[in-house]
């Protein structure tokens, strides 16, 4: 079974599929377009980018130190998001 990370967050769905999901087969195991995870990390990231602070590249040592802090503050902050909704939900 797919963790809820691993769904898709805007499922794109083909016709044989959405018949499946209709007969209670449930969601294909394969499916196109973003992950829960990745549209989370990706929405964080903007937020930090959109903040005066963190926006501003040149409180970092270097554009690629800025760069990876953005990257991983926006992943580590979608893990955490989505490890409490698995216990919400348990």
């Amino acid at each position: 079974m797919l963790k809820n990370k691993d769904l898709p967050v805007y499922p794109i769905i083909n016709e044989e599929q959405a018949i499946a999901i209709n007969e209670g087969q449930g969601l294909a195991k394969q499916f196109s377009g973003l992950t829960k995870r990745e549209e989370f990390a990706l929405r964080f990231a903007t937020a930090l980018l959109s903040n005066s602070v963190m926006g501003d590249s040149d409180l970092h040592g270097s554009a690629e130190e800025y760069k990876t802090n953005i990257v991983v503050a926006g992943i580590e902050f979608a893990d955490v998001l989505l490890e409490y909704l698995e216990r919400k939900s348990d």
